[in-house]
């Protein structure tokens, strides 16, 4: 991998005492998401922050799981929809 931080934020939960990694990508105006794939944790997830001047801030979390599956959906999409053009020329 490069040498990008594994994520953004290293948080103690109070109760349970175990450390988790949140990895925060931020938008304020609407684009596709840019995640890449990390080696898997069972302890990382992502926050997606959309945070326009215009509208209410939404954010959106996820584990690194259900990010992994996001990405491997729009890998096969985008595959499918590059072999449809390839076929129609």
């Amino acid at each position: 991998m490069d040498n990008a931080p594994l994520a953004d934020l290293m948080v103690v939960s109070p109760k349970r005492k175990e450390m988790f990694l949140v990895d925060v990508k931020g938008l304020y105006r609407r684009n596709p998401w840019l995640v890449k794939r990390k080696d898997s944790r069972a302890n990382l997830f992502f926050v997606l922050a959309y945070v326009p001047t215009s509208e209410p801030n939404q954010f959106f979390v996820m584990a690194q799981a259900q990010a992994d599956k996001f990405i491997d959906d729009e890998l096969r999409r985008f595959e499918a929809t590059r072999q449809l053009s390839s076929n129609r020329d």
